[in-house]
């Protein structure tokens, strides 16, 4: 689950940022995607995020 919204995020980021070199759009991808599925597990699981 976090690995396809992290690509799902680094697409659009991809697409956004064209002139982001590839490297600031993995970072980026990484740590959005991450946070989407934190919220995502926790929103599922019913168990709070802290």
């Amino acid at each position: 689950m976090a690995l396809a919204s992290s690509l799902v995020v680094a697409l659009l980021l991809h697409r956004v940022g064209t002139t982001w070199r590839s490297a600031a759009v993995a970072l980026a991808a990484a740590v959005v995607g991450g946070g989407v599925s934190t919220v995502m597990t926790s929103a599922v699981t019913g168990q709070p995020i802290g």
